[in-house]
């Protein structure tokens, strides 16, 4: 098995695993590996180690499971490899991972160590490490270690020995810059942005943000549009829409015809804004609204909203304590009839200082 660890901050890496997939031969059945992609900062590499372990024997499973449904005479070999290549001993490249303060050095230092046998290639383009750690790492000959602040992974890859492509070159290099014309850049930030939402929206951390940049992996290596990116992008351009339309709302309609629900704060002269979004696209960016909102109702903004059977209330507010607030009425989380009586009566009974 094949283990690539990146830094998840890094999308023109998308590029540079493309091309290690590529000169593995992972195209051809004869030849083919189980890859893990790991996208995790130093931190984690030591301390949740057994996690991504756990996670690959689950995908392992899951591929298991999908061959059994099929009614092929090599099933039982195709299984059989699936575990072996699990229970093998791992080939791990490292990608533009790096330390930016001592313990960070430490846990890199350690994970190093543990797997000095098994780590085929590191690669780096930063400017955070010290000269002693990198003459440590490359004292290890088993290892290719190439670190240079000059170049960007792409090009360092491809001193290593590995083929890249020039429109992939142009590619990493668009997306570093973030370049909205160029036309793999603006497809994979696209997507990558939608993900990133969701993951917020639906309190998944980097889930769909993952899952976003192995596609787009899949999709350069292989010659083969995503529908998953597809979906995502088209997720996105939806969700803009409708966050305009949520804006102008906004800005056309009245306090006193758009609160009725909460008629004594406007009485007080502390209108509240609120806003019932019902399945809303996962992609919505309720951030930016609730931020926009809050600058219109400064006394208090709502957003009720559900993706799926999930509810959820955000609250912002420049007057109001609004953390500590949240969290004193947090039981009432699941009654959102009772919790929002409570928020007026917290607008309409606050002191100013």
């Amino acid at each position: 098995m094949i283990k690539i660890y990146f830094n998840p901050d890094c999308p023109e890496l998308i590029f540079s695993i493309a091309a290690i997939m590529a000169s593995r031969g992972a195209n051809k059945k004869s030849e083919s590996h189980l890859v893990a992609f790991i996208a995790t900062y130093p931190q984690q590499m030591a301390t949740e180690e057994h996690l991504f372990q756990e996670e690959i024997f689950l995908r392992a499973e899951d591929m298991v499971a999908e061959i059994s449904c099929l009614d092929e005479e090599d099933e039982q070999a195709s299984i059989d490899k699936i575990y072996e290549e699990v229970s093998s001993e791992d080939e791990i490249i490292v990608l533009n991972i790096h330390p930016i303060n001592p313990e960070e050095s430490a846990h890199l230092i350690a994970f190093f160590e543990k797997h000095q046998n098994n780590i085929k290639l590191w690669i780096d383009s930063s400017d955070y490490w010290e000269k002693g750690m990198i003459s440590y790492l490359k004292t290890f000959t088993d290892t290719q270690v190439l670190i240079n602040k000059d170049l960007n992974c792409l090009h360092i890859i491809e001193q290593a020995g590995i083929k890249v492509l020039p429109e992939w070159h142009a590619a990493a290099e668009a997306i570093t810059r973030r370049d909205p014309d160029d036309y793999w850049s603006a497809r994979y930030l696209a997507a990558i942005s939608a993900a990133r939402i969701i993951d917020e929206n639906q309190d998944e951390e980097i889930k769909n943000y993952f899952y976003c940049l192995v596609h787009a992996v899949n999709e350069v290596w292989q010659g083969q549009p995503s529908q998953f990116l597809d979906e995502l992008i088209q997720d996105l351009i939806e969700s803009t829409r409708d966050i305009q339309l949520l804006k102008r709302n906004l800005e056309t309609k009245t306090p006193a015809n758009y609160h009725q629900i909460f008629p004594a704060a406007l009485a007080a002269g502390r209108p509240i804004g609120y806003l019932n979004l019902k399945d809303i696209n996962p992609a919505l960016n309720l951030t930016s609204l609730l931020e926009y909102g809050t600058e219109k109702f400064p006394w208090l903004f709502l957003i009720y909203y559900n993706i799926g059977n999930a509810y959820g209330l955000l609250a912002g507010s420049k007057k109001l304590p609004i953390k500590i607030i949240e969290k004193r009425l947090a039981d009432f989380s699941n009654q959102p009839e009772i919790l929002l009586s409570l928020l007026e009566k917290e607008v309409i009974n606050f002191k100013k200082k």
